[in-house]
């Protein structure tokens, strides 16, 4: 069989792997397109940081730029202090409190601890 003629099995499997590559290239520019402008995933503005209890805290890692704010939520009943860098942030119960990211030592990876925990569990990491 000669695989130069239009209705050979090599020419149509080459053809659908072309409209697949189109399809998936126009698909992407598509969704960077969307979320460039925002419209889907929202940049953010702030890190939210969500305290159920000292044992749990979400996200285990957070990265923001020097001077982002970062929110903590305590959804707990009780207060919380988080101590991060030489910093220390108090959160009331039921609370939010903002703390902007400019810390001492400037970009790198910050472990942070809740309520003097002698290891810390979370990581901010300021760029």
């Amino acid at each position: 069989m000669d695989n130069n003629i239009p209705g050979s099995t090599k020419n149509k499997v080459a053809l659908r792997a072309l409209v697949v590559a189109a399809i998936v290239i126009i698909l992407a520019a598509i969704v960077y397109s969307l979320y460039s402008s925002g419209l889907i995933f929202p940049k953010v503005t702030a890190a939210d940081v969500a305290i159920a209890n000292c044992n749990s805290i979400l996200p285990q890692a957070v990265v923001v730029t020097s001077g982002q704010p970062i929110l903590f939520e305590n959804n707990d009943g009780a207060s919380h202090t988080i101590f991060i860098g030489g910093s220390s942030v108090d959160i009331p119960a039921g609370k939010s409190v903002s703390f902007n990211a400019n810390l001492a030592y400037g970009a790198g990876a910050y472990g942070y601890a809740c309520d003097g925990r002698p290891t810390p569990d979370q990581v901010i990491v300021v760029k």
